[in-house]
């Protein structure tokens, strides 16, 4: 059906979003292929959906932005990137979230190539962000990190 209709970007777009929130990675896959952009931005504070990823959606829907050429740094208007989204309010957003949760998306994102040294606006880094939190292991990965950028 998406093949046979020129739909608008935003239509692509917001439908990227939520076959994403529903683990519709058919869906997404046919989305980009029609045109949606990986890299949009929306909402109050222009955030991607890598962005949103960290906050609503399954990790299995990281796992497949991961494999794309999605922007792993980009900031929001507020200078946040995906890891000070994880780590500030995925926990509360995620029913049944947990720290080990939040280290395994981290280590994806490390993995991926993100840059977890990069402060927002009120010059907070995903480590910082972590140890205000409370998020030991987290805290002891992007230590390791900065001490080994082999990681």
């Amino acid at each position: 059906m998406l093949a046979k209709r020129d739909y608008p970007d935003e239509v692509l777009n917001d439908l990227t979003y939520w076959s994403l929130i529903n683990e519709d990675y058919g869906l997404t896959e046919t989305m980009f292929e029609q045109g949606a952009d990986i890299n949009h931005r929306r909402g109050e504070f222009n955030t991607t959906l890598l962005h949103n990823a960290m906050l609503y959606f399954p990790a299995t829907a990281t796992d497949f932005l991961l494999e794309k050429q999605i922007d792993l740094d980009a900031q929001d208007d507020l200078g946040r990137t995906a890891f000070h989204h994880l780590i500030s309010y995925r926990e509360n957003n995620i029913e049944g979230a947990t720290e080990a949760d939040i280290l395994a998306i981290a280590e994806k994102l490390i993995t991926a190539g993100a840059d977890s040294d990069i402060a927002d606006q009120n010059d907070q880094t995903a480590l910082t962000l972590a140890e205000t939190k409370g998020y030991d292991s987290i805290v002891q990965l992007l230590q390791k990190k900065d001490s080994d950028p082999s990681i």
